[in-house]
């Protein structure tokens, strides 16, 4: 029992890291690093006994002693080496300037010298996740209690700090690290569901170089409508037969695989009078643009009306189709699109970097956020990172996906009930 006590006091000291603001806090981060220690060795120095070893060979409750040596060792080494890395990585970042020195403008380079620490701490977490997810499962109630408490806690570790690790590795490749980029803007409404996302609204540029950006004006759908399609012939038998999608660029996420939809929007691109070079596309939608705000600040409307973190995925979703006729509804949202863009990677702090990056890995796996590059040099940082997510495909790890779309220009997307996993929730 003294060994559980320990090591479940050890998990609880540190798992508030899953919650990106711990890291950003080195007071707190180091506080519960230290009182991890001092129980994580407490909890070793026992199970390294000799009775320990010994009764990890009885039969069937072997099981259970070879569990708890395990989960001793793994949280062992991730609070004594693992996580004492990780907060000196992030200390150094905390103590560099990000911001540019101007509007629009962010040093790349701290970041760059950060990606080696949190590449090697994110592996050294993703093996200690591997290990425990591999120990025997235990037999006695207690033990079991225990060993899936601490496996649920590090597995939250490990997934935050993948997701961070992710942006971090992709945000100076994204932002121009290597030269000039230009990438073609997309801003989708998921009140009328397609199978990546929703209805393409409006479309714009993005340049990036070496962290300097720029948003350009972004462009209602309506200019891109007599532009043709360049859906395939089996893309049509698929998805436009059965219920007669026009395939121009409102449909475009109707293919569930983002690698073909950003080739069908960069050829609508290149056909419209803003026609120029797209080095990669960017999707965004309204639950992005919400998480956008709540990191950034509000946005006040030219109307009065305050889009918070909390309410503005309701309003673009819902409540501009309620107030606003069509053409004011386009300026919304053309307005508060580009304002999300323009201020997500300006003004930039540590604490701000660590939201956006965690957030963006969240946001990529629900589909909510989009990330694809054309040069194949780079992929890796984009859609090779999970950010451009396209039907499962495995030939080895097989899944089956079930994507619907909605042709119903009702805007009724905001009152579909989801299920996920037994849980009812609306898309917001």
């Amino acid at each position: 029992m003294d060994v559980r006590d320990h090591e479940l006091a050890a998990v609880e000291a540190v798992s508030g890291l899953q919650d990106v603001s711990q890291l950003r806090d080195a007071d707190t981060m180091n506080a519960a690093i230290e009182q991890a220690q001092v129980h994580a060795s407490a909890a070793k120095e026992i199970a390294d006994g000799a009775l320990w070893r010994v009764a990890s060979y009885v039969p069937v409750l072997g099981d259970d002693v070879t569990a708890v040596r395990g989960m001793v060792d793994v949280v062992d080494g991730m609070v004594g080496e693992t996580l004492p890395s990780l907060a000196s990585t992030v200390q150094t970042l905390m103590n560099s300037g990000l911001s540019g020195g101007g509007e629009g403008q962010l040093n790349l380079q701290p970041i760059v010298d950060a990606q080696d620490g949190f590449s090697k701490v994110n592996e050294l977490v993703q093996q200690q996740a591997d290990a425990i997810n591999a120990l025997p499962q235990p037999h006695v109630g207690v033990v079991r209690s225990a060993y899936e408490q601490g496996k649920e806690q590090i597995n939250k570790v490990a997934d935050m700090l993948d997701q961070v690790n992710g942006m971090v590795q992709a945000m100076p490749k994204l932002l121009g690290q290597d030269g000039p980029r230009t990438y073609l803007l997309v801003a989708q409404t998921t009140s009328e569901q397609r199978s990546g996302g929703g209805l393409v609204g409006s479309l714009g540029t993005m340049q990036v170089d070496n962290g300097n950006i720029s948003v350009g004006e972004f462009h209602s759908n309506k200019e891109f409508l007599t532009l043709g399609e360049s859906a395939t012939a089996e893309e049509h038998d698929v998805f436009s037969d059965p219920l007669y999608f026009s395939f121009d660029v409102r449909d475009l996420f109707a293919v569930p695989d983002f690698s073909r939809t950003a080739e069908m929007l960069n050829t609508v691109w290149q056909r419209s009078e803003y026609a120029c070079d797209i080095d990669g596309v960017i999707a965004i939608d309204p639950l992005f643009i919400q998480e956008m705000v709540r990191i950034n600040g509000d946005i006040t409307l030219d109307n009065g009306q305050v889009l918070t973190g909390d309410n503005t995925a309701e309003f673009m979703l819902n409540g501009i189709y309620k107030a606003f006729d069509p053409d004011t509804q386009d300026m919304y949202f053309e307005y508060v699109a580009s304002a999300v863009m323009d201020g997500a990677f300006s003004n930039m702090t540590m604490d701000k970097m660590m939201q956006i990056a965690q957030a963006m890995g969240s946001l990529s796996e629900g589909r909510h956020f989009y990330a694809y590059t054309f040069h194949e040099d780079e992929a890796e940082y984009f859609q090779g990172a999970g950010f451009a997510k396209n039907a499962p495909d495995s030939e080895t790890d097989p899944e089956v996906g079930i994507y619907m779309n909605e042709q119903n220009a009702s805007k009724l997307g905001w009152y579909l009930q989801r299920f996920q996993y037994g849980h009812p929730y609306r898309l917001q």
